[in-house]
């Protein structure tokens, strides 16, 4: 008979398995209290890492790592529970001796070589399920001790729906943060500063090429945390843009939002978009009390559009390094005359580059060369490199 587990462990544990949803690394305190609450020895979390009876371990409790080498390394993660069983339906719970008879278990390979006196009886919980593989937890002990009890399974019945809903937050959290990264890294490669306002102007983030301009406070900037226009009627037309994008958070499109040119002190504008942000979903029920963005801020800097490098363009269109340099010299406004007395090459030379040039790109023209350089992906670089601070902390 097994020892009965205790229930309040038992619902303790279920909002620590909640907790680990949300910061993975807690599943390697969490494991250990499953083993102990089903009277186990060692726990397993982890997939089939193809279709069949082939497993990995991606948390472990008690298992040495000489025991997983040896599984993984000469039978490849053969589990002959999973062999005889096939996919678990997710939420679904097994015991080792129900799937496969002792006397079966004790004659394959695997358990003769690796799993005696390791592991001789299970319980698995499937969590997740994906097509012809799943996500599982599973608990083991040696058949010295008996197989597991009931209880202990009934333990386990208990967890599992816990266990399924965790995984599922886990993965739409995971999927999140996977797209709020790849958002991230193309913010930081655009040329143009993009800031993020809620409907006052407060700024509640911004990508390196905005902090670079919000920094430099060349006729905008930052101010106590807001976006700041030295020109008082560009401010007035840049604050009513704002609070219209952000009332117009149900229509979003190209059309939507408002263009307008911003002054320099220095001489010159910045051209900017002010466009808005989708509401936030109206099932939401708890709201931050944070500021939230209702609308983006894009800013232009012509006098620091970047030209596309040289490197960069000659990996594109597959050109030499003379091309690349070629290339790189028009998209940046220089004439073929004074690339070629800049390069020390003669006219004859620069005229030649150029008819390979238009070969490589599927051009005939230099206005059209030009257009599609400056058109091409290679703008697209890193420009995190020396950025500021956070600019809500900066002042103008």
């Amino acid at each position: 008979m097994g020892r009965e587990p205790d229930v309040e462990s038992l619902l303790g544990l279920v909002g620590s398995i909640y907790e680990a949803a949300f910061e993975p690394e807690r599943w390697n305190g969490v494991l250990p209290r499953i083993v102990s609450a089903l009277n186990a020895h060692r726990g397993f979390m982890g997939f089939p890492r193809t279709t069949g009876a082939r497993s990995v371990s991606t948390v472990s409790h008690e298992v040495d790592d000489d025991f997983v080498e040896r599984w993984q390394g000469e039978f490849a993660g053969f589990d002959p529970w999973l062999d005889r069983s096939g996919p678990i339906p997710t939420g679904q719970v097994v015991q080792g001796c129900e799937v496969i008879p002792w006397e079966d278990l004790c004659a394959t390979e695997v358990h003769r070589a690796v799993f005696r006196g390791k592991t001789d009886d299970l319980i698995c919980a499937s969590v997740a399920n994906h097509g012809d593989a799943f996500d599982f937890v599973t608990v083991h002990k040696g058949m010295r001790d008996g197989p597991f009890a009931a209880v202990e399974v009934r333990a386990m019945q208990l967890l599992a729906p816990h266990l399924v809903r965790a995984a599922q937050l886990h993965d739409k959290l995971s999927v999140l943060s996977e797209e709020r990264a790849a958002h991230a890294a193309l913010l930081e490669r655009l040329p143009f500063g993009v800031v993020f306002v809620d409907p006052r102007g407060r700024i509640t983030g911004a990508n390196p090429e905005a902090e670079r301009i919000l920094r430099s406070g060349d006729g905008i900037g930052v101010h106590s945390g807001f976006l700041h226009v030295a020109q008082p009627d560009a401010g007035k037309r840049l604050a009513s843009a704002i609070a219209g994008a952000a009332a117009e958070a149900d229509r979003i499109g190209a059309d939507a939002g408002a263009l307008l040119t911003v002054s320099r002190r220095t001489g010159g504008r910045y051209q900017v978009l002010v466009a808005p942000l989708p509401a936030p979903s109206r099932e939401r029920i708890f709201r931050p009390l944070a500021p939230r963005a209702s609308a983006l801020v894009v800013i232009s800097d012509p006098e620091a559009a970047p030209e596309p490098a040289a490197e960069a363009l000659a990996r594109l269109f597959g050109l030499t390094a003379a091309l690349g340099r070629l290339a790189a010299a028009l998209a940046s406004g220089l004439t073929l005359a004074e690339y070629a007395e800049q390069a020390a090459i003669t006219k004859g030379t620069a005229r030649w580059h150029l008819k390979e040039l238009f070969a490589r790109t599927g051009t005939s023209r230099q206005a059209e060369l030009v257009r599609v350089l400056l058109s091409s992906v290679a703008q697209l670089r890193d420009v995190s490199e020396g950025a500021g601070s956070d600019p809500r902390g900066a002042r103008t």
